[in-house]
């Protein structure tokens, strides 16, 4: 399908028009000047060095070699193919402590502001990957789910605060076991855990799930925050944290703890005081992962063929320019002709500029610097001469969703899917929104791009089947969600129908004697010898003794989870 790149520049076609009705006006000027001088055929004798067809000849292939030049500023472009870039990344999920330890100001600003920064660091170094965020403290929770949304992330991560978790305490098991939970049951060498914490742990369960992720092939890494010699903790209300008897918390990282969890799990431990340098050495481990397909994206390829349109203006200046003429317009016509010899190679050189970025950015696309790729791209629509060049914007979508920003690459896409003249790319840019909004589960928004893309491309298998993939979906969250609500309706209609015993004939619930009878404990004679006897004694008191100790044991465990730091 052709099209014009830059279809503004066709404004100019004034000009030519304008010079018609000009040179013709001008003609017929001449013409009646000529006829009050007297017979024409004596007033050419008197100027022997003029020749009318010639002087035509002349402006014809002037205004020619102009109009040519004004489609070649156009740019006629035809589209290439459609080319697909398979995107491949690890899986990983950062584990962030968030325990009123990480107050503590033994690393500078404090533990928290160190961790957070290494998180968004390491965030920008895994562009490409999904990523997901876990918090925890006493509990752990899920605050990001695997994902390639960098925006999204690093929103969460900048909320991440001790004072947002209600239960407080360092347990590093339930964080890891949630990890390991949140990706899917295939391909773990694909995948790596990142916990952050200063591994004051105050549980046992952590080395033991370490080791249950390390024998399933999940990679774990650790950063170890804080110092061996420890600091206070000091709380937002500026006074120090203390315990249950009164006593200040001097909190210290168990760097034994994080070493122990991160040779489980075959990755590498760094102790946090050099944050680029700690990024790089995590990211240098988890590079040595096998990478899996994440999925496919979109690149539109156009060729141009403004350069024939120009070598034909150009070849017509020549023409005009050897052929004879009148000496008095010689100089007008050769400072004409120098001005767009001037102009030609800066035009020539701005529009190789302009295919270059375009270029630049899908080979950054390619090798996955999607934030390159997207500043390529930018510098092509910010130039005045591009603003209408779609495909940009389309492979612009492209890059910035590579980079996460999901809400910028939607924008891009509805651009282009709305004023493009092409069809095809149109229904292609329709087509990555509806994927964007299938990624997030909102199966209605997609469903509403797969039906746009497929006005503007009814015959695309593959958008025909992604809307019946979304329309199933959209249907089983519906259904879900009926049961859930029919679920709350009856509860407590089922409470009501639990069977109550009838009253009597004087309003009394009525009893089965027989099942009473059953009920009541009837005395018999005892069986046992006096040896039987003191054995079942004995054995009654060993498990009293089990009991008690397990309570002792629990009541242990329970002061033990009592400490909230």
């Amino acid at each position: 399908m052709l099209r014009f790149q830059q279809q503004e520049y066709f404004i100019f076609l004034l000009f030519v028009a304008l010079s018609v009705l000009v040179y013709f006006s001008y003609t017929i000027w001449r013409k009646k000047k000529i006829q009050r001088l007297g017979k024409p055929s004596l007033v050419a004798d008197l100027m022997p060095s003029y020749s009318a067809p010639l002087h035509k000849i002349k402006f014809t292939l002037t205004v020619i070699a102009l109009f040519f030049g004004i489609v070649g500023l156009a740019n006629l472009q035809k589209r290439g193919k459609i080319e697909k870039i398979t995107q491949q990344g690890i899986d990983v999920v950062i584990a962030l402590d968030v325990s009123n330890s990480m107050y503590a100001r033994d690393l500078n600003p404090s533990r928290m502001e160190k961790a957070r920064l290494f998180a968004d660091k390491l965030i920008d170094k895994l562009s490409g990957n999904r990523i997901g965020l876990i918090l925890f403290a006493g509990k752990s929770y899920l605050s990001v789910p695997l994902t390639t949304d960098i925006a999204a992330l690093k929103m969460n991560l900048s909320l991440a605060n001790p004072e947002n978790l209600p239960t407080q305490g360092t347990v590093i098991g339930d964080a890891l076991q949630m990890a390991y939970e949140s990706f899917n049951s295939k391909d773990a060498k694909h995948k790596a855990i990142v916990l952050i914490s200063d591994g004051e742990d105050h549980d046992e369960k952590a080395i033991k799930e370490a080791k249950h992720i390390g024998k399933k092939g999940i990679m774990l890494c650790t950063v170890g925050v804080g110092s061996e010699a420890g600091s206070t903790i000091p709380l937002p209300n500026g006074e120090n944290k203390k315990d249950r008897d009164g006593n200040e918390v001097l909190s210290k990282m168990n760097e034994k703890e994080l070493k122990a969890i991160s040779d489980a799990g075959q990755g590498v431990y760094v102790n946090l005081d050099n944050v680029g340098n700690n990024v790089r050495q995590v990211a240098n481990r988890l590079d040595q992962i096998g990478k899996t397909n994440l999925g496919e994206s979109q690149l539109a390829h156009y060729d141009s063929y403004f350069q024939y349109f120009l070598a034909i203006m150009l070849l017509l200046l020549i023409i005009e320019f050897f052929l004879p003429g009148r000496k008095s317009g010689k100089r007008l016509r050769t400072a004409f002709h120098t001005m767009v010899l001037f102009m030609l190679p800066q035009f020539l050189q701005a529009q190789t500029i302009l295919d270059k970025n375009i270029a630049d950015g899908n080979n950054f696309y390619k090798q996955q610097q999607y934030e390159q790729a997207a500043a390529a791209y930018q510098k092509t629509l910010t130039n005045k001469k591009a603003q209408t060049k779609e495909p940009a914007r389309f492979n612009l979508g492209n890059a910035l969703l590579g980079g996460q920003q999901k809400d910028a690459a939607i924008k891009q896409f509805e651009y282009v899917g709305a004023r493009s003249k092409d069809k095809k790319l149109s229904a292609f840019a329709y087509h990555n929104a509806g994927n964007v909004k299938a990624s997030d589960q909102q199966w209605q928004e997609a469903i509403n791009y797969y039906k746009a893309s497929l006005r503007k491309n009814p015959n695309s298998p593959e958008t025909k089947y992604n809307l019946a993939y979304a329309q199933k979906k959209l249907k089983e969250q519906q259904q879900q969600q009926d049961k859930k609500d029919q679920n709350k309706e009856n509860k407590p209609d089922q409470q009501d129908k639990q069977e109550k015993p009838k009253p009597d004939d004087k309003g009394q619930p009525k009893q089965d004697n027989k099942e009473e009878e059953k009920q009541k404990p009837q005395p018999q004679a005892s069986k046992l010898s006096k040896e039987q006897a003191e054995k079942l004694l004995d054995a009654l008191n060993r498990e009293e003794k089990k009991v008690k100790d397990g309570k002792e044991k629990g009541k242990a465990a329970s002061e033990l989870l009592e400490k909230d730091w």
